[in-house]
């Protein structure tokens, strides 16, 4: 599992998983471990998500670039798709 330090001072690692949904053991201790984080695009610093919540912008202080934001993973499931109605009679109607 790759990890980052949080470059906003805080003792968080940052969780960067290819695992669908993040990772469980990083999703189990969200006080050492980070899965939503936001990284500078120029100057690549990760910061995690409760140091990015003290920055009043949102955007890096070393270059002053917006953040790109990831491990925003919603843990419910996706909603069913709306059946439509197609306008045809069922297969058990056949008179």
């Amino acid at each position: 599992m790759p990890a980052y330090a949080c470059t906003g001072g805080c003792t968080r690692m940052i969780s960067v998983s290819a695992i669908p949904g993040g990772n469980p053991v990083a999703k189990s201790d969200p006080e050492n471990w980070a899965v939503n984080y936001g990284r500078c695009d120029t100057c690549k610093a990760h910061w995690c998500d409760r140091c990015m919540q003290k920055l009043a912008p949102k955007e890096c202080p070393a270059c002053k670039k917006a953040f790109t934001m990831f491990g925003l993973v919603e843990d419910k499931a996706p909603a069913p798709p709306e059946a439509k109605p197609t306008g045809a009679k069922p297969w058990w109607k056949f008179w």
